[in-house]
């Protein structure tokens, strides 16, 4: 287990991809963390009030090699967010609840407050021995 620090956190994110649920889509917000955390790969699902089914996202949870998932809390006041949360839970993905599509530092700084350091380590551990060193 390695203490927080923001480039341990920074190296862990590196390369991985990171999954946001709800809100309404903002590619600049998205390239921003993409290049600023030198991330692989963001990817945003909106989720619809008309829509209860969490179609949209599951698959991406249950196939996509997420690191950390970021659920928009218009999504958490709804069964998306539950459904979310709960596929999370089962499959090891940390996951966030943000207001919006977080600033980098923001980002960080909720990996810090939440204590998500060593869930991180392990979903990363869990992906590269899935994967092999090329995750």
């Amino acid at each position: 287990m390695e203490a927080f620090s923001e480039d341990n956190v920074r190296a862990l994110l590196r390369r991985r991809k990171i999954i946001i649920i709800g809100g309404q889509a903002r590619p600049e917000n998205i390239r921003r963390l993409e290049r600023q955390l030198r991330l692989c790969l963001v990817r945003h699902c909106p989720t619809r009030k008309k829509d209860a089914s969490p179609r949209a996202y599951a698959s991406w949870l249950e196939h996509d090699d997420a690191l950390l998932a970021v659920v928009l809390k218009g999504a958490t006041r709804t069964s998306h967010g539950r459904d979310a949360r709960n596929r999370c839970k089962r499959l090891g993905i940390p996951f966030i609840e943000c207001d919006k599509v977080p600033h980098p530092d923001a980002l960080l700084h909720q990996i810090a407050e939440l204590r998500l350091m060593d869930m991180l380590e392990r979903r990363a551990s869990y992906l590269k021995r899935r994967h092999g060193d090329a995750a």
